[in-house]
């Protein structure tokens, strides 16, 4: 009975110990590798779009494009899903996104602040040239990622 609490104790053990050396290890690899992922391009997109590219894609004009789903913490930004099947792309490309949102208008802070949705939902296909980088900004390395044309409007639906 005692040789099998000790085999399942050292199982949890050498478990915890494995999944420690494999995270640390993933987060090393991460930082040396030359090819970001599809979610890092993703997030780039839904948070570069200015007032004249969400009008384009809205057809009406507003300040911002927000998420369909307002509830959450996803709800800020729209959703943003790469044209592409590759999981991995080149530290410098250009890339084609297709942006699904609402159009939404600021409101002011005497009247509660935020964004007021006033379009129903919008769909529409941007390009993008991008460049990106590790970089130390003092306390930690993350990824520097930058616009270097665009993002520029190809079709909606």
């Amino acid at each position: 009975m005692i040789w099998l609490a000790f085999k399942v104790l050292a199982g949890l053990l050498g478990g915890v110990v494995l999944a420690f050396v494999l995270y640390f290890g993933s987060t090393l690899v991460r930082k040396s590798n030359t090819f970001v992922l599809r979610s890092d391009l993703e997030q780039m997109a839904a948070s570069g779009i200015s007032a004249e590219l969400a009008s384009e894609i809205c057809g009406a004009k507003v300040d911002s494009l927000c998420g369909v789903n307002r509830s959450g913490p996803d709800g800020y930004f729209p959703k943003a899903s790469l044209l592409s099947w590759r999981p991995f792309f080149p530290m410098e490309g250009t890339v084609s996104v297709r942006m699904v949102g609402v159009g939404c208008n600021r409101v002011s802070w005497d009247r509660g602040g935020g964004d007021e949705p006033v379009t129903g939902p919008c769909e529409g296909t941007i390009t993008f040239r991008y460049r990106c980088r590790w970089a130390d900004n003092g306390r930690a390395v993350v990824l520097d990622t930058r616009f270097v044309e665009g993002p520029t409007f190809v079709r909606g639906r």
